[in-house]
């Protein structure tokens, strides 16, 4: 388990290889949140619900990202988004 610091630069820790959120803030914070501490390769599962669609639609202004939405099996409204390839402005981290 890692707490995260947004913006830390004394964070040395490696990337996570899978970064799971519910209730945290909407995409485009969410992802803010945890750029610091991801890769490329990092697997980061985000359940979600009714503004999905509008939160990825406003993320993908500022990111990059691959996108697999994952239906819930237990609220109609609500979706796992599958995120992964994850790059600010085009910048590779």
């Amino acid at each position: 388990q890692h707490r995260l610091n947004p913006g830390s630069k004394s964070d040395q820790s490696p990337p996570a290889a899978i970064v799971l959120c519910r209730a945290v803030a909407p995409l485009p914070k969410l992802l803010d949140i945890v750029f610091p501490v991801i890769s490329s390769s990092t697997c980061c599962m985000f359940l979600k619900g009714a503004a999905a669609g509008d939160e990825v639609s406003r993320a993908r202004r500022k990111w990059q990202f691959q996108l697999e939405s994952i239906q819930s099996r237990t609220s109609p409204d609500g979706v796992i988004l599958k995120l992964s390839g994850i790059d600010q402005n085009g910048a590779a981290n």
